[in-house]
């Protein structure tokens, strides 16, 4: 298949950007790319290159690997190569230089040039202008070896296709897969070149520090304060007031970081916009959590708003109606209340809020997560799967749903988002391949399989089966490694049959099964235990649900990663895609469930408004009662609310303060100082189930908050109940004022308050309501009192009998003015005819009022209890809970303290502060058996005392690689264990590992089938003499030569861990043989002058294997003649990347005179692709071939030799 693109750096089009994408796109899909410029290559084609295939290592996607790059210099003047060698080693040294020379196939041999493809000839008359053009005959040759070298070039790639690439509709496929990623992730080709990449990210780094340094929590709780009940706008200004001012300051100090830096003008552009983003970004998360409870602030205005207009027309409307009766009343307001109340109910609009959520979750989800989230742009259309809240519908009173109910209802919105997500994928691979690699040293068996989670256990198990039921090992070869390898990717590549088993998707990874945990995990995070209600969607949620989300696309890697495969972007991109949408969805939820609290007070409020408007139209003179009662069942339901707030704040300050010392460092650290006093069964329960220890230490220093908490409630509510007794006190004595004024007479009213003009029964119930507001001036301490009202149109002057009157009543206490003061709608909605009777009525209901506080305060006191039982939870829930993956210790980070990183990333490692524990609190066995009763010994080691080239074995024992290769596979822990681990006592366990072995191993290791040991056995490693052939031709120059003596160094290096008594002789081959230190030398004697003497030992040259393998039979006959030589086992290494006349005399005499002496025979051809001759050496020698298609690999082979 041929793709012919447009041409690049289009004067028309203008739009580097778009070329680089055009660049990428053709590197990640073509196996053979061909690049025609006209002319010399420029500088900006030279960086574009440069840069995309920086940006095909990122792609994280199936792609062609190592696409064979052609650039064809066209019409030169001059098609001598050497002429435009300049350029050619340009490119070259700068993707050397970073690292990238094999990402792509690009070097001298798939440089071109050509001459112009016309030559112009005059006619013979020369009498006019016009020219004719003649075909070059030099560019048709040249044209033509050309093609051939480009033939030649597609068929060596063919060899190496896999069927995906060959097929045309799994191409276009594949080919679509990589257009999403360029679409869904712009910035793969925003840059000019890769060193810009570079200063970008040291410039984003430095932002992120003084970001870091700048906008600190003591700020932040500073500006929070400050907009303490101040509205959505109020909040917007304070907030960015000072963020301009600090923008200001820190855009200057960027300007001079980036004149020291010597930064480019795009890298300043895009500096300064990062800047300006990221203050953006943190001043929306700051304004976030002030508008978390601002937008609730917001909702609730809606509702007030709704609310005052609704008292508004019932006051117009008292206004306008004459007399009517109560059935037409009632029937009036009933109207009025079934237009007012859906239109309030209808503020909360749902696309506006689910859009807000989704804003607010992939702001706080993008700081944790930037690499595979796709742009918001992408999740805005899934929006749709996200339905009004069931819990109730907005223009109906709140339903009743119970819990199973609720929990069902969402779990088939949580299943439709899963099933969008997953469907989502079904045109792409969910697997990305890796290079391959197969680690010598490394052991995989049919156990390995077994233990799968996410890769389909029965399909991989029948063809394991069906390539090993002839084999007695059950250790896997290099080649069924890569057959089953070859098995996945095929199934993967091949379309699901339709039969195809629930939960299987591309019929071997089980997509469902890892959407299914990563449901689990968002729903674990968010949902509380102990029936403590949900957590709020907030940043310390996100930060430490993405951590956890990181971790199970981690546990899927580590399964592939046995293949050398890994989850495609795709694939991942999806599962953030399906944690943010679900995050959505309970944070719109969380928003409605507030608003409609809001609206159900407003729903309370009703039977008060009608009874109201009822009395007001219908001109009640007995309505006092009623009004009566309503106030009080006001002043009550005030004070229970009063209580309740005050209690809130006191508990989350208590468990603020108690919580500093409940983290899980300073627990560990407590329970390991402990652990030296603790009885034998304690410490082995503590050791056996740290969480549990954990979990229980927390509860009993929880006790003493719980009691400062219950203490505080108790204080809280005596003090609130006073209030109601004071309230109660001073209606006894107004009883009085009002007993000695006669208020009981029915002119009373009249004589309280005077007017001008309007009917007599009209100014009695406007009076009514001036008794009203007078009353609640005084409750509310109004200074002065006001003299006039004004009601329906009405003015009205408190009369000196009532100056006098009101001057007589005792001063309400400042609590209960305080509770007065938040009624002032209610006393707006009353109208008192006579005031004594208003205020026995109220005296009255002293004993019952009392009575159902004491009722409303157990179920107050139960949900503080609750409240308290919740924060608990939630603060639990923010510890980690993640062990050691070797010697089970649990990180002991606080995560929530570095916001920039998700836990397990960045700088926010999982790491065991206090130190970590022997391996056999893992189950880790070590290698070494018991020959008596055939069990393993347990391994008494801790993760920082093992060496990188040990071999380490799971707890099953279905894996077996070396530690650094399992390190590798947890990158969200810190290995480094240079740092120095928190200072804890001499008698903490971590630092007292031998006597608590001592006491309690034996029982474990009963209990666990492990032999008991106080020291691992080490094992006994043979001594060999190792004879390396190293090829010192002149195709072995530069890197070649390098990767072989690093190599070798690596080799050295190993054995001499290894404490053995290994000899080593060195030959160095090209057409004649040289032995740069001697015949043989000690490993562990070995100095870096030794290893820099034989490096220094090149010299170029042809290549003689006869000379190599003659020198071989001669250091064999010396050390037949040797007893520290010739007693030990030979082992014979022999490199080579080239070709040379067969050695047969030499070969002959190897495999047979000193075949016995020749313990392994190793040949090893590297990056050279004729192996006819290297394979009948081997064969005839009965030895191993290892073939290394890239000189850097030479590494990892030797060291898999030495670990032998």
């Amino acid at each position: 298949m041929l793709i012919d693109t447009e041409g690049l750096l289009s004067v028309e089009k203008s739009d580097d950007e778009y070329d680089r994408r055009l660049i990428l796109f053709c590197l990640a899909v073509s196996h053979l790319v061909i690049v025609n410029v006209a002319g010399e290559v420029t500088a900006t084609l030279m960086k574009m290159l440069i840069l995309c295939t920086d940006s095909l290592q990122k792609l994280g996607v199936n792609k062609v690997h190592r696409p064979t790059v052609h650039v064809v210099l066209n019409q030169k003047a001059n098609p001598d190569a050497e002429m435009n060698r300049a350029a050619i080693n340009k490119i070259k040294e700068e993707l050397k230089k970073v690292n990238l020379d094999r990402e792509i196939e690009l070097n001298d041999n798939t440089f071109h040039t050509l001459p112009s493809a016309f030559k112009k000839e005059r006619f013979s008359d020369d009498q006019t202008p016009a020219t004719l053009l003649r075909t070059d005959p030099d560019f048709i040759e040249n044209v033509q070896r050309l093609c051939a070298r480009f033939v030649s070039t597609a068929t060596k790639s063919l060899e190496q296709t896999r069927e995906q690439f060959s097929d045309p509709l799994r191409w276009i496929q594949f080919a679509a897969t990589v257009l999403d990623i360029l679409r869904k992730f712009p910035d793969m080709t925003y840059f000019n070149d890769i060193r810009e990449r570079e200063q970008d990210d040291l410039m984003r780094e430095w932002i992120r520090k003084i970001l870091e340094n700048t906008f600190t929590s003591k700020l932040r709780q500073e500006l929070v304060g400050e907009a303490v009940e101040q509205n959505v706008k109020e909040i917007k200004t304070i907030f960015e007031l000072k963020f301009q001012e600090l923008c200001e300051k820190l855009s200057i100090e960027l300007k001079n970081q980036l004149k020291l830096t010597g930064a480019v003008e795009n890298v300043r552009k895009r500096s300064e916009t990062f800047l300006n983003a990221q203050i953006s970004s943190l001043l929306r998360a700051w304004i976030e959590s002030a508008i978390m409870k601002n937008e609730r602030h917001r909702l609730e205005d809606l509702v007030i708003k709704g609310e005052t207009q609704f008292h508004d027309l019932i006051q117009k409307t008292i206004e306008k109606s004459g007399r009517l009766t109560e059935a037409q009343a009632g029937k009036v307001f009933d109207e009025m209340w079934n237009t007012s109340y859906p239109h309030i109910a209808s503020t909360f609009e749902h696309d506006k809020q689910v859009q807000s959520a989704l804003q607010f979750v992939y702001r706080n989800y993008h700081i944790f997560e930037k690499s595979n989230l796709p742009d918001i742009k992408i999740l805005l259309p899934l929006l749709r799967y996200i339905p009004r809240s069931t819990e109730a519908t907005p223009a109906s009173p709140r339903a009743i749903i119970d819990k199973s109910a609720l929990e069902q209802s969402d779990m088939q919105v949580v299943q439709t988002i899963q099933k969008v997500c997953i469907q989502d994928m079904s045109s792409h691979t969910p697997i990305q391949e890796l290079p391959f690699r197969h680690d010598g040293t490394a052991e995989y068996t049919r156990k390995t399989i077994e233990e799968f989670k996410y890769l389909y256990v029965p399909t991989l198990i029948r063809e394991y089966d069906k390539n090993y039921k002839d084999r007695k090992a059950d250790i896997w070869s290099r080649e069924f490694h890569l057959n089953l390898r070859r098995f996945i990717l095929a199934k993967d590549s091949a379309p699901a049959s339709h039969g195809e088993q629930p939960g299987i998707w591309k019929q071997l990874l089980h997509v469902g099964r890892s959407f299914d945990r990563l449901i689990d995990i968002t729903l674990s995070v968010i949902i509380l235990k102990e029936n403590c209600g949900r957590r709020s969607v907030d940043i310390d949620l996100v930060q430490q649900l993405v951590g956890m989300i990181l971790a199970h696309i981690n546990e899927i890697n580590n399964e592939l990663d046995i293949f050398k495969l890994a989850a495609s972007k795709h694939y991942q991109a999806m599962m953030h895609t399906c944690t943010v949408l679900l995050l959505t969805k309970f944070h719109y939820d969380e928003q409605w469930r507030f608003f409609d609290e809001v609206l159900s007070k407003v729903r309370e409020k009703t039977s008060g408004w009608r009874a109201y408007f009822i009395a007001m139209v219908t001109q009640d003179p007995t309505a006092d009662p009623r009004f009566a009662a309503d106030i009080v069942k006001a002043l009550l339901e005030s004070v229970v609310r009063a209580f309740l707030t005050k209690a809130k704040e006191a508990i989350e300050k208590q468990v603020e303060l108690d919580t500093k010392s409940l983290d899980r460092l300073s627990l560990l650290t407590e329970l390991d100082i402990k652990g030296a006093t603790m009885h034998d069964d304690e410490l082995y329960a503590y050791v056996k189930n740290p969480l549990g220890a954990l979990n229980n230490r927390f509860e009993e220093r929880w006790k003493s908050t719980k009691t400062a908490i219950e203490l505080a409630i108790e204080q809280l509510k005596q003090e609130h109940k006073t209030i109601i007794i004071q309230f109660f006190q001073t209606l006894q004595i107004i009883q009085q004022v009002l007993q000695q004024n006669k208020a009981d007479k029915p002119t009373f009213i009249s004589e309280l308050f005077t007017t001008h003009g309007g009917l007599a029964d009209v100014n009695i119930l406007n009076k009514g309501r001036c008794v009203s507001l007078l009353l609640y001036a005084y409750f509310s301490r109004q200074n002065p009192i006001p003299r006039q009202f004004r009601v329906f149109n009405c003015d009205y002057s408190l009369s000196p009998i009532g100056t006098q009157m009101i001057e007589r009543f005792p001063p309400p206490s400042e609590k209960v003015t305080a509770i007065m003061s938040t009624m002032a709608d209610k006393f707006n909605s009353t109208s008192i005819l006579n005031l004594v009777i208003f205020i026995n009525t109220c005296f009255d209901q002293k004993t019952t009022t009392e009575n159902n506080f004491e009722d409303q305060s157990k179920t107050v006191v139960s949900d503080l209890t609750n409240l308290a039982n919740r924060l608990k939870q939630i603060f639990i829930d923010k510890q980690c809970r993640t062990p050691c993956p070797f010697c089970n210790r649990i990180c002991d980070v606080d995560h929530t303290i570095d916001k920039r990183t998700a836990g397990g990333t960045g700088e926010n490692l999982h790491r065991c502060q206090i130190g970590h524990q022997y391996r056999a609190f893992a189950l880790v066995k070590y290698e070494k058996k018991n020959e008596k009763t055939g069990l393993h010994e347990a391994s008494v080691q801790c993760c920082k005392d093992i060496m990188d080239h040990d071999m380490i074995m799971n707890e099953s024992g279905s894996v077996r690689v070396s530690w650094s290769e399992w390190k590798r596979r947890h990158p969200d822990w810190n290995w480094d264990f240079k740092l120095q681990p928190t200072s804890v006592s001499s008698n903490a366990l971590s630092t007292n590992l031998p006597s608590i072995w001592r006491r309690i191993g034996l029982r474990w290791c009963n209990e666990h089938s492990m032999d008991y040991v106080t020291q691992n056995t080490k094992p006994k490693v043979d001594s060999n003499h190792y004879i390396f052939l190293c090829d010192g031709s002149g195709s072995m120059a530069d890197s070649r030569w390098n990767h072989l003596m690093d190599a070798v160094r690596g080799f050295i290096n190993i054995r001499k861990k290894a404490v053995t008594d290994d000899l080593v002789s060195f030959i160095v081959f090209n057409s004649s043989v040289a032995t740069p230190l001697d015949l043989w030398k000690e490993i562990k004697a070995l100095t870096d002058n030794d290893l820099s003497r034989l490096q220094s030992s090149f010299t170029g040259g042809g290549t003689s294997f006869e000379a190599a393998f003659q020198k071989t039979i001669e250091l064999l006959v010396y050390a037949k003649g040797n007893d520290k030589v010739g007693k030990l086992p030979q082992f014979i290494i022999f490199m080579t990347d080239g070709e040379s006349g067969y050695p047969r005399g030499e070969v002959a005499q190897l495999s047979t005179t000193y075949r016995s002496m020749i313990k392994e025979f190793w040949t090893i051809p590297c990056e050279t692709s004729n192996h006819t001759m290297l394979t009948h050496i081997n064969q005839t020698m009965k030895g191993t071939f290892k073939n290394i298609k890239e000189a850097k690999d030479l590494v990892q082979a030797y060291a898999e030799i030495a670990l032998r």
